[in-house]
């Protein structure tokens, strides 16, 4: 009988033992550029659920989905996040991203893991928009100083 109960115990435990899938650690290859977000999911209590009939309490979805976005940012070089953890907007050189997808995601008993991915050519386009836009308003900015120089000049 011992036996028994000690070998369920183990089946409980492993049962809520957090599992990483296998593609939760890539970053990049050679397509394209990934970001993993995972949260934990939280039941809501058996009144609130007849109630409203909603199983869980937050949205463990859009959650694991924002991490997993903030996740791909720090993975490219030269992306900075804006907004605030609720309304998190992704930006490359102040562009906004363009062709994010989810790549995979898997659910478990507590938790919800997600993959999104975004194409390399995508991300130097963005790049290579960025370094037009800058030379313009370079070459706009130095236009203006030289014809404020080239006034001053002229009337000293």
């Amino acid at each position: 009988m011992k036996n028994i109960l000690t070998i369920i115990l183990v089946l409980v435990t492993l049962t809520g033992i957090s599992r990483t899938p296998p593609w939760a650690d890539k970053t990049s290859d050679k397509y394209f550029y990934y970001g993993v977000g995972m949260s934990f999911k939280k039941k809501a209590p058996r009144s609130h659920f007849k109630q409203t009939g909603e199983k869980y309490m937050n949205d463990y979805v859009e959650e694991a989905r924002k991490k997993a976005i903030k996740n791909l940012a720090e993975n490219v070089a030269g992306i900075t996040l804006s907004g605030t953890h609720d309304d998190a907007e992704i930006l490359l050189n102040n562009a906004k991203l363009r062709n994010l997808e989810i790549y995979k995601f898997k659910e478990y008993n507590v938790e919800y893991w997600v993959s999104v991915r975004i194409p390399k050519k995508v991300v130097e386009e963005i790049r290579k928009e960025a370094r037009i836009d800058k030379a313009r308003k370079n070459l706009k900015e130095g236009k203006k100083d030289f014809k404020k120089n080239a006034f001053d000049e002229e009337f000293k």
